[in-house]
Formats: C-alpha cells, sequence, structure tokens
C-alpha cells in the first residue's frame, strides 16, 4: 500500500492512543504491531526533517533568549525571504510516497460482545479510525477478490 509520510504520522498518532487500552488480542495485536512497522518510516522522515531544519538553520528566527520560535505546528519560524522555499520543501517531505504493507485483520474483529466488561469500551470514532487502518487492506482484498469474481462471472456467461 503507498503511503505518504503525513499518512504516516497520522496513523502512528491515531493507533499511538490505542496502544494502553484493554481491548481484544487480535486488535491490539494488529495496532502494536503496525506501530511498530511504520515507526521505521517515521524515523527517516525526522531524520529528513532535521536535516532540512539544519540546512535552514541561519535563518530560523529566535526570541531575545535565544530560543528557536515556533508556529502552532511545532515548525520553526524562518526569515521572510526563505519562508516559500522552506515550507515547499517540508510539504515535499510530507508528501514523499512508501510502500508499506501494514498488518491488516478483518472488520468482523470489531465485532465482539464484552459481557464481562474487561475491554476498554471504544466510540464509534474509534472503532472508524482503527478499521481505516487496521482492515484497510483486507477491503482492498474484497474489492479486488469481488471484482475478478465477477469478471469471472461475465467471462462464463
Amino acid at each position: 500500500m503507498k503511503l505518504t509520510n503525513f499518512t504516516v504520522i497520522t496513523m502512528l498518532n491515531i493507533l499511538d492512543k490505542f496502544v494502553k487500552k484493554k481491548l481484544p488480542q487480535k486488535i491490539s495485536y494488529a495496532i502494536t504491531r503496525n506501530i511498530l512497522l511504520l515507526q521505521e518510516d517515521y524515523h527517516c522522515y525526522m531524520k529528513s526533517l532535521d536535516k532540512l531544519f539544519s540546512d535552514y538553520d541561519k535563518y530560523i528566527v529566535k526570541d531575545e533568549k535565544n530560543h528557536i520560535m515556533h508556529n502552532d505546528i511545532g515548525i520553526p519560524i524562518v526569515e521572510n525571504k526563505v519562508e516559500k522555499e522552506f515550507h515547499q520543501e517540508i510539504e515535499n517531505l510530507l508528501n514523499i510516497e512508501i510502500e508499506k504493507d501494514l498488518y491488516s485483520i478483518s472488520e468482523e474483529n470489531f465485532d465482539y460482545e464484552d459481557t464481562t466488561n474487561r475491554y476498554d469500551s471504544l466510540s464509534a470514532v474509534d472503532i472508524m479510525n482503527l478499521q481505516v487502518i487496521l482492515c484497510s487492506q483486507d477491503k482492498t482484498e474484497k474489492r479486488k477478490l469481488k471484482k475478478e469474481s465477477m469478471e469471472t462471472k461475465d467471462s462464463i456467461e
């Protein structure tokens, strides 16, 4: 599956919220496994981002105490003359595509009864966010199989 660095960061942020939750084993395992799979790419992104920051070091704006000033999302503020170029390079870095095979589980794993209250509760939004990450390959595979099945059916007729 193709992912951008931005998507990797977003997925890690979502998955990280569920690491300490008590969830059914298959869901918990999928969360942990995908975090480990995505962290390698995240570290590469961070190294590239650090290099970019060091390349623009002489243009980074500092306050009176010589501390780097950051915008609302934590990006260092740079001088106006390089601001457009700097932000374009960050955008390019965020849009780099990587190929990643994430571990996926079936959506059916989210259809469980917790009559003994063993697990932490998940909101509908939590379930949808997890399913997008953990079940997306499964959906793609199902669509592919369904399409192949339809094509086979059409060719038989």
